[in-house]
């Protein structure tokens, strides 16, 4: 495919006898044995390359196509099943329908009944996995809790130190000026 639009003869073999206009007499193609081994990987490497980028770009797409195909045929299924429900006589869905269901994990519910069926449960990887993002953005939140929660501790302690540093200077102001001042004792925070 790529090989036939590059034009042999007229890119490789026409131009090893001419020599350039104007140059005195400078060849067209000087290294003829290079100009065979480029040309002949260009035309081996090119395509494996230009197929091995269309399969990746096909790859890449292939998890989303997935997710929406399996949320499409579980919607279908659920319509389907509820245009079923619909078209049911009514006096068949009043004495059939049940607004309730009873499981029963782990009971034996008789000899018939276990040998017709086989137990299976249902899991499904893409349903477990789109919880990842909910728990991935609270944890980023309480994280941002955290380190908030840490700043605003800083700055307490900074206030704390100013307040302690006013507290003494108003104590050497009064001590200075002879006012007996009763003050209870230091409290740290930490």
């Amino acid at each position: 495919m790529t090989a036939g639009e590059i034009e042999y003869s007229a890119t490789v073999i026409d131009q090893l006898n001419k020599t350039s206009p104007g140059r005195d007499g400078i060849p067209l193609v000087p290294f003829e044995d290079s100009t065979y081994i480029f040309y002949y990987l260009f035309i081996l490497v090119m395509p494996i390359a230009l197929v091995n980028l269309l399969i990746g770009l096909a790859v890449g797409d292939i998890e989303a196509i997935q997710k929406t195909a399996f949320l499409r045929n579980k919607g279908k299924q659920i319509t389907f099943i509820a245009d079923i429900e619909r078209k049911f006589p009514k006096f068949f869905t009043r004495r059939m329908y049940n607004d309730t269901e009873i499981v029963r994990v782990g009971v034996d519910t008789g000899r018939f009944w276990k040998r017709g069926t086989r137990k299976e449960e249902f899991q499904d990887e893409d349903l477990l996995g789109d919880n990842d993002g909910e728990i991935d953005e609270m944890t980023l939140r309480l994280d941002n809790l955290t380190r908030e929660i840490e700043k605003a501790k800083m700055r307490q302690k900074i206030m704390m130190g100013s307040v302690d540093q006013q507290r003494d200077i108003l104590l050497a102001v009064a001590e200075h000026v002879g006012v007996e001042v009763n003050m209870p004792s230091r409290v740290k925070i930490e």
